[in-house]
């Protein structure tokens, strides 16, 4: 399986100029491997209703909501979801 190299901040930081869209090769091999599953431990972003407000939650048995409803629901919720770490980064795992 491929493994994230910690080491490489240029691709954090080109993730965060440019979250959405196409990623130069090196970044797209990691984003496939963090959204890939298992599933449990990833953040989502999920709505209350049909046009309920966003909230960040993170997947397991049970989807767990996490803190206040997000309004700039694309750039706020990538950075809540990259501030909290994410499980599948070795560098998340302690």
């Amino acid at each position: 399986m491929f493994e994230i190299d910690p080491s490489r901040l240029d691709l954090a930081q080109e993730f965060k100029r440019k979250p959405f869209g196409r990623h130069s090769a090196d970044l797209q091999r990691i984003l496939n491997r963090m959204r890939s599953e298992p599933f449990e431990g990833h953040y989502v972003l999920l709505r209350d209703g049909r046009f309920g407000p966003w909230k960040l939650a993170q997947l397991g048995r049970r989807p767990q909501l996490l803190g206040e409803p997000v309004r700039d629901r694309d750039r706020r919720a990538v950075g809540a979801a990259r501030a909290r770490g994410d499980p599948a980064r070795p560098s998340a795992r302690g």
